[in-house]
């Protein structure tokens, strides 16, 4: 997957990620529901370190501008924030996008 920016969306997978989300609103799922199955129908993007933080801050950032309220995305949030092995990564690799990540997380938390 590519990234090209700083913003969330300047990022492959957070775009595939946006896109399903409006393929189920297009299916007739409301936004709490379409939540729900984005998590359920990638909850494989939890287990790899490096896809785990886009997924994780995408899924929040949609929850959030659509005004739903889970448990689900909280608790995955909280796990993002405790995960010392994404951020260390990032921020040896790439300090711009570690910065602009951890001020989402702060926002989304």
């Amino acid at each position: 997957m590519g990234v090209w920016g700083l913003d969330i969306y300047d990022d492959d997978l957070a775009v595939d990620i946006k896109e399903e989300f409006e393929r189920y609103l297009m299916e007739g799922m409301d936004e709490s529901e379409a939540i729900d199955e984005l998590i359920a129908s990638n909850d494989n993007l939890l287990d790899d370190p490096q896809d785990m933080g886009t997924f994780v801050l995408t899924v929040a950032t949609l929850a959030k501008d659509n005004d739903v309220t889970s448990k689900k995305v909280t608790k995955m949030l909280k796990a993002l924030h405790r995960n010392s092995e994404y951020w260390n990564d990032l921020k040896e690799n790439e300090e711009d996008l570690y910065e602009a990540r951890k001020d989402l997380l702060r926002e989304l938390l």
